[in-house]
Parts: C-alpha cells; structure tokens; sequence
C-alpha cells in the first residue's frame, strides 16, 4: 500500500469517495445533510489541492485509490498551542476497512506533524459514527469538548 499526495489526476476518483462519505452522512443526519447536497464537487476538490494549507493525501493499492485523508494545516495566534492539524475526513472505501489502511493514512499525517512541528492534531466525528470514535481512541484521542443541539420545531 503506497500513500501518497492527492494530485489533479485524482480528482474524479476523490469526487466519488468523497460523495460515499456524505451519503453515510447523509443517511445518518437527512437533518443537517441533504441528498444531494454534497460539497466536494470536482471544482473545489481541485481547488483545495491548489491552497496550501489544506492536503489530500490518499491510500492506493495496485494504483487504484482505496481511502483518503482530507485535512488543515492551521496557525492559531488565539491559542497556546498554535501550530495544530484538523482531520476534516478519513474515509476507506468498504472492501479494505480493517486492513490498516485508516491507521496508516493517520500515521502519514502523524508524522507530517512531527516533521513540522506541530503540536496537536484535532478532528472532528459524529456522535452516530461508533466505529470511528473507538478507531480514533484507539489512536490516543481523546474528547476535548462536545457539540449539543435543541431542534426548535
């Protein structure tokens, strides 16, 4: 398994996985996310791997891609710890979960971290999302605050 930077030749590819990550969502909270609704059009996939402070990076085996990280790089002059990393996505696509595939993605960025010297990584997961949060503590996670919400009908 190679991982790698996401490239322009990605972007159709990047397009559908990113389009199989908001119909979990989707199906999950049909509240907040709409069917349709998804944000990761070709146009700004291309555009997030043309601003430097956010990457793609993606997992590919025998040149076909089988998961992805989606992540910001972020100077915070408000906070103690300044320099930090936001995971906005990991997502690996059904056929290679629990391979390693998820870890090994994190670990890239673990270590471009390191490399760089940040000082944390903060991500963000939905309270539906079981498996994802007991992967991340895994990891050494931990949870650092909680998002509460009042529908008003």
């Amino acid at each position: 398994m190679l991982i790698r930077e996401a490239s322009t030749n990605d972007i159709a590819v990047l397009h559908e996985i990113f389009q199989e990550l908001h119909k979990i969502h989707f199906e999950n909270r049909p509240d907040i996310f709409s069917v349709d609704g998804n944000p990761y059009t070709e146009k700004f996939i291309k555009k997030m791997l043309r601003d430097k402070s956010k990457r793609i990076i993606v997992a590919e085996e025998n040149t076909y891609v089988i998961g992805l990280c989606a992540f910001s790089l972020n100077d915070n002059a408000y906070q103690t710890r300044k320099k930090q990393i936001l995971i906005d996505d990991i997502y690996v696509v059904p056929g290679y979960r629990r391979k390693g595939v998820a870890k090994a993605l994190f670990n890239y960025v673990k270590s471009l971290a390191e490399k760089e010297k940040y000082e944390k990584i903060d991500l963000t997961v939905w309270n539906f999302n079981k498996e994802a949060q007991s992967f991340y503590e895994s990891l050494g996670f931990t949870e650092q605050r909680r998002i509460m919400e009042l529908n008003i009908e």
